[in-house]
């Protein structure tokens, strides 16, 4: 991912990753735009369920201030986002592909669908279903 430079510097070899910033700066981004985004939901609001002041979010928004992780989770979550959204760290193509074809299963299908995954993950033998025989 990166090469040796021979200042002893380092570059990054994909220029997308580099203009994307940190973490940080894209969670800091993320939020400011969700804030202006909803009206229901101030940065004195993201204080209280944090327990810190709002002075503290307004540093964290507008500085190289840092969140920890776990607080950055509480915000994501009072947004009804998650972590990943807020990071906006793309979801594995494996995952979301499963989970947009669960999401289009009826509600019977996707009960029959968990039944399976619990099986299947407990090493148990799936249920075979008799027959049914024809009435004559």
């Amino acid at each position: 991912m990166y090469k040796r430079q021979p200042t002893g510097r380092r570059r990054a070899w994909d220029d997308t990753a580099a203009n994307m910033g940190t973490l940080d700066d894209r969670a800091r981004a993320r939020v400011a735009a969700w804030l202006a985004a909803r009206s229901d939901i101030t940065q004195e609001t993201i204080a209280a369920a944090l327990g810190v002041s709002q002075g503290h979010i307004s540093r964290y928004l507008r500085t190289s201030m840092r969140l920890r992780l776990d607080d950055l989770e509480i915000v994501a979550r009072l947004f009804g986002h998650t972590i990943c959204d807020l990071l906006d760290v793309p979801p594995d193509p494996t995952d979301a592909e499963l989970l947009e074809l669960t999401r289009a299963l009826t509600p019977a299908a996707r009960e029959h669908l968990i039944g399976l995954l619990r099986e299947g993950s407990t090493g148990a033998r799936p249920r075979r279903r008799k027959k049914r025989r024809a009435h004559r």
